[in-house]
């Protein structure tokens, strides 16, 4: 593994983390105001749209170390 994919892998990792901790938080807070203001199907909707919004977060954990590493290895294979 080179330093480049190493690098890109890290970055990856600190941009997933970033959006997991600071935007899921700016998205979901309103978003839980306004379930708990529905009922029913309504809400069971609501509900199952906030996990999918969590899990689409919670897999930028792999994805985007996986691209970093991709894109860092390219670069370190074009680097003399």
């Amino acid at each position: 593994m080179s330093m480049f994919a190493l690098g890109g892998l890290i970055a990856g990792l600190a941009f997933a983390a970033i959006d997991y901790f600071m935007l899921l938080p700016l998205l979901a807070r309103p978003f839980q105001a306004h379930i708990e203001t529905l009922e029913g199907e309504e809400r069971w909707m609501a509900e199952r749209r906030m996990r999918l919004l969590r899990l689409v977060f919670a897999l930028q954990f792999i994805v985007f170390p996986v691209i970093g590493y991709i894109l860092g290895n390219m670069i370190g294979t074009a680097a003399p």
